[in-house]
């Protein structure tokens, strides 16, 4: 996985290894830009957006977990009684579902 760095990082690193890297006829800015330039730029999502969007997310999949629950039928005739191991599976499949298993 990518990382995100700031290009004044990228010119202070290379300020400072510029001589180690034998670079030493091409203007430091210069090669920056070049550099820069050619590689695909991402979208930055800020933390705090992330951070709220993961929260939702996690909120919403335990809220459809809730729902499953609630509906399953235990056939035991006790409302809202549910085997310990009926439950672990419901879970188990949300989680292998998260993860592309077909299984």
């Amino acid at each position: 996985m990518g990382r995100l760095i700031h290009t004044n990082d990228l010119h202070n690193a290379v300020m400072m290894n510029k001589h180690d890297w034998g670079i030493f006829d091409v203007t430091i800015d210069n090669l920056i830009e070049g550099v820069v330039s050619q590689v695909p730029t991402v979208e930055a999502v800020p933390k705090d957006q992330y951070e709220a969007r993961l929260k939702a997310d996690m909120v919403a999949m335990l809220e459809d977990l809730d729902l499953l629950i609630d509906e399953y039928d235990s056939g035991c005739g006790w409302d809202g009684y549910i085997k310990k191991i009926d439950a672990h599976a419901l879970i188990t499949r949300k989680i292998n579902a998260l993860k592309g298993d077909t299984k």
